[in-house]
């Protein structure tokens, strides 16, 4: 699902730290393959967050915009996710070896 949400083909606006992040909100393990998820909802939500997140002077996805509070996921490998405390975990994901994004999840919030 994420390699499919960073495909512009597929849909435009979705860079790697939204892709993370909302595949986390909807609970979908990145290596969920694209046709197993709800695509115009994921899309839907996808968008509120890019519409949510132009006014603000820093992205936020978890509503708190202190430093080191606006990510579910990204960037926070080895941290306890804020929702179970969970360690996040971090790998890479890409069609190609030249276009491999960092991909973070919570494996008990986004199960496989």
């Amino acid at each position: 699902a994420h390699v499919a949400l960073l495909d512009q083909r597929n849909v435009a606006g979705f860079g790697n730290v939204y892709a993370n992040e909302l595949l986390f909100v909807r609970g979908i393990a990145p290596t969920r393959p694209a046709t197993e998820i709800d695509a115009q909802a994921t899309i839907a939500l996808g968008e509120r967050m890019i519409r949510a997140n132009l006014p603000r002077p820093e992205r936020t996805f978890t509503g708190d915009s202190r430093p080191g509070r606006r990510f579910w996921v990204y960037g926070r490998e080895g941290a306890p996710c804020r929702r179970c405390g969970t360690p996040i975990r971090a790998t890479s994901l890409g069609a190609s070896a030249t276009s491999e994004r960092n991909v973070y999840w919570c494996p008990t919030c986004q199960p496989a």
